[in-house]
Order: structure tokens, then sequence, then C-alpha cells
């Protein structure tokens, strides 16, 4: 522990902007990466706030209504609810290591006003007033092993209308009744499922992948194997779909994935990307950035250089 009180830097794992003054990012200590640890970060007026949580934390996300509250998911099934100086706890049924355990949990969303979480062996869970219950009938796979499905994202336009996607391509559509396992136009990891209406959906893949359609009517092939990257995410800002990869932003023209030029030095690394009030926020393993439409700026985190 000796070595954490020297190195303060943050390797970022997610973020979620609440507001253009109010943004949600976690974040591991780099001198704390081998431990259950993650640091939670406000960055709100321009100030930097944080909260630490013993659990490594993939995903955030806030929620408006019926009033806003954070929402921080720990890999292991723990979600901690920001509650005002604190935090409350709840549970996501089996995830998690260990016995009778199904695994790491990937994501949490909110879609059609209701909070959802997936992950391994293909775990989708749904926030209730009773708690976090099972809606994966269709999909759970307890076996586990090399071919056991794996989630790495889900969203959906509305309640009877969601997607989940993630390991060698699987997609899994939800009509509101079951889920079912639908033709993906990928082979290789999809790591990201982006709805912004019944129409047009998006999808992130290894290998370059970038897919637009539906479960309806199938997916258009815009992908980029030339490139040599991995998509991790896909976000959609003013009309225009952007691409994060680990060595920089890209963004989707109608006809053509090409690099984004965001004339910063050093060229931001890309992780995660989201959207709201205005701007769209890139949240890099190392370096966070955002765009208004017209330029984009870096933002300085205090803890790293």
């Amino acid at each position: 522990m000796d070595t954490a009180k020297s190195d303060t830097r943050v390797r970022f794992t997610d973020g979620f902007v609440i507001d253009k003054g109010f943004v949600l990012i976690s974040a591991q200590l780099v001198a704390l990466e081998d431990y259950e640890h993650s640091r939670i970060f406000a960055f709100k007026g321009n100030q930097w706030f944080h909260e630490d949580v013993d659990a490594v934390v993939w995903s955030v996300c806030g929620v408006e209504k019926p009033k806003r509250t954070l929402f921080v998911m720990g890999r292991e099934g723990i979600v901690y609810v920001k509650k005002g100086q604190g935090f409350e706890e709840e549970r996501c049924g089996e995830a998690g290591t260990g016995d009778n355990k199904l695994g790491y949990l990937s994501m949490i969303r909110e879609i059609d006003g209701v909070l959802y979480a997936c992950g391994s062996s293909g775990q989708i869970y749904r926030r209730t007033k009773q708690g976090w219950a099972h809606i994966d009938a269709g999909v759970l796979d307890r076996t586990g092993g090399a071919r056991a499905i794996d989630l790495y994202c889900m969203d959906g336009h509305s309640s009877d209308d969601i997607y989940a996607v993630g390991k060698g391509g699987q997609i899994y559509h939800y009509d509101g009744k079951a889920w079912v396992r639908i033709t993906s136009p990928a082979v290789v990891d999809i790591n990201w499922v982006r709805c912004l209406s019944k129409d047009e959906v998006y999808l992130a893949a290894n290998d370059g992948g970038f897919f637009k359609g539906n479960a309806q009517r199938g997916w258009e092939n815009h992908s980029r194997p030339d490139l040599g990257e991995e998509f991790w995410c896909v976000e959609v800002f003013q009309g225009v779909p952007y691409l994060a990869a680990t060595s920089g932003i890209y963004m989707f023209d109608g006809k053509r994935v090409a690099r984004v030029s965001t004339k910063l030095k050093p060229a931001p690394d890309g992780q995660r990307l989201h959207a709201n009030d205005g701007v769209l926020w890139s949240f890099g393993g190392r370096h966070l950035c955002f765009f208004d439409g017209k330029k984009w700026t870096y933002v300085k985190h205090p803890d790293n250089p």
C-alpha cells in the first residue's frame, strides 16, 4: 500500500454526462489495480470531487426521474446508489465470482425509465421495487466454459425493443416478452450497441466492425478492418455516430468511418463515449476530453500528468 501513497495516477473506466456542467467518471488507482477498489469522480462546476468504493467499477449511469440519482456498478454485482453524502448498496442476484456465482457484470443502463444490467453467462437483470431480478430466460447460460455467453453491452429504444450484445458476435433482442437470438453481421466480439430509434441501431465491434440496422431488416456493414482497430463504443452526437478506439476517436459520415481530427496534442485515447446536454465526452483510459460541436477540449485530471 505504500506505493498507493506515492502514485496517485488513475485509469478511467467509464463516464456519464449528467448535464453540461456535471459529469460522473469511474476510475481505478493505478497503484491499486490488483485490488477490488475504484474511485468515483464527479466533475462539477469545473471542480473535482471523489468517493472510493471497494469494487472494480466498469459502468456508471445517472437517471433523472423520479429524481436525479447516480448509479455505480461493481463487476461483482454490487450496485452503489448515491444517496446524500454516501452510497447505499444493492445486489444483482447471482453476479460475481465464487461458488454458485455466474461471473462479472459488464454494464448498467437505463432504458425507458428502468435500469438494467448485463454480463457473463448471459446474465440480464432488471431493477424492480423488490430488487434486481433476472429477466434472462432464453439467454442465461449456467454451463460456463469457452463457449459461454458473455454480454458486454445492452441498449434499447423502449421496454419492448432491447438489444444485448457480446462475445463472438452474439446479439439478442427482447420484444417485451422474450429474448431471441438474432442473426449477427459479426463473428468477432460486439462491444457496444446504441439504439437511437426502432429503426436506427448501431453496433461497434472488434476488427474495425461497425454496423447499422435493426433486428427486423438486418444490418448494413460499414466496417473498416483495414484500420486495425477495435471499436469499444459508439455514441451519436448531433446526428453523427462517433466511435471510440484505443488509438483515438472516429466518426461515420453516412458513407465511411474515418478518424476524427480533434487537434488535441497528444491525440486522446478512446474507450467510452457519452453525449448529453449539447456535449460529447470521451473517456479514454488516460485522457478526458469533450466536443461541443465546434471544438474538442481536453479536461485535465489533477491526479494524472
